[in-house]
């Protein structure tokens, strides 16, 4: 490596120059030092030289610095597009770093919550009531037998208590992807881990810094309950469709809420279709058109309500919604026909009709 350092040696009253080879560690050790006084060194190097020199030795450092400037910009330049290449590395790097250890704090959470879940639901199962006939019964095999099959049901596993604790995000997931089977099929589980451990709610409960509740688990399935109801609206469902969403509500216990929804949904559409009728300056023609739109959809109501609500108890909703639909036809009627024209041969022509 080369430096501006230069010798000193005279020549016919002349001042000569000569390149000096240094290596680095003499570069680090004259340069780098604590001792090095910029001030001195100048004065050294120029204070006897003249002044032409010095000023062409000055010019050759601008040009040196120049081209070292000029030489480290095509260098950033030329590694520009790696040096954004290596920062995305590193900022993917730290995003990881930052998921594994959220992954590893979640699992050890979850540890901690399945250890306090399994103490605590043995803390809190109902005790075994202790008679004199048991404590007697206790000395032969044959009594022992028959008392243990008054001994409250076993601990939930493992297994079960992870269910529990999975059970709010795999619902989210459900719900956004739109899979209402699956998400029934996870709530019938839980419910029925509820039903066989009644102990797991007040465990929950009391546990509540693992992140999930009794309470969050009621609200995950209101909140697929709110979401099916909303889909049942969609007037541009199918009828398969329409009989999944209805079979999945029955799941959860809304029947009520479907058969409602449902019949709902059927009112909607014949008053949309009912509103796309023309108004025929003959009365006779509109009526017959409004009749005929009001019997197919109530027909066609009752055939799709018997496939989708086939219990019995759903047929009394049906009759009350058959029956409103046929006196808001009637009010149409009265609207069209008495109130519209004072021809009682185009009434009785019209009463033809709707008979």
């Amino acid at each position: 490596m080369y430096t501006s350092r230069r010798s000193v040696k005279p020549s016919n009253s002349c001042m000569t120059f000569c390149v000096v080879r240094m290596d680095d560690d003499d570069i680090f050790e004259e340069f780098g030092g604590n001792s090095f006084d910029a001030e001195q060194y100048t004065a050294e190097q120029f204070s006897k030289r003249e002044e032409p020199r010095v000023r062409a030795q000055f010019q050759e450092l601008v040009d040196w610095k120049a081209s070292a400037a000029d030489q480290l910009k095509r260098s950033v330049y030329s590694n520009y597009p790696q040096f954004i290449s290596t920062s995305k590395e590193i900022a993917h790097l730290e995003v990881d770093m930052l998921d594994v250890r959220n992954l590893v704090s979640e699992l050890s959470s979850s540890i901690k919550g399945l250890m306090q879940i399994n103490t605590s639901y043995q803390h809190y199962k109902a005790p075994l009531p202790s008679t004199p006939s048991m404590s007697a019964s206790s000395s032969t095999p044959s009594r022992r037998a028959s008392v243990q099959l008054n001994i409250p049901p076993n601990a939930p596993t493992q297994k079960d208590i992870h269910e529990l604790l999975g059970f709010t995000d795999r619902i989210d997931v459900y719900i956004s992807e739109r899979q209402f089977g699956e998400a029934v099929t996870e709530v019938n589980k839980v419910r029925t881990l509820f039903q066989e451990f009644p102990q797991l709610a007040t465990a929950l409960s009391v546990h509540s810094s693992i992140g999930t509740t009794k309470a969050d688990i009621d609200e995950r399935i209101e909140l697929l309950s709110q979401t099916l109801a909303r889909e049942l609206r969609n007037p541009l469902l199918s009828q398969a469709q329409v009989r999944a969403v209805i079979k999945h509500m029955l799941a959860l216990g809304q029947a009520d809420s479907a058969r409602s929804i449902f019949l709902e949904t059927r009112t909607k559409r014949i008053q949309h279709e009912v509103r796309r009728l023309r108004h025929e300056a003959d009365p006779p023609l509109y009526i017959a058109a409004l009749a005929r739109l009001l019997c197919s959809g109530i027909a066609t109501t009752c055939d799709d309500f018997r496939q989708c609500l086939p219990q019995t108890d759903m047929l009394s909703g049906l009759i009350v919604w058959a029956v409103q639909e046929l006196q808001t036809f009637a009010e149409q009627f009265q609207r069209h026909v008495f109130q519209s024209t004072d021809d009682f041969s185009v009434m009785g022509q019209c009463l033809r009709i709707a008979d």
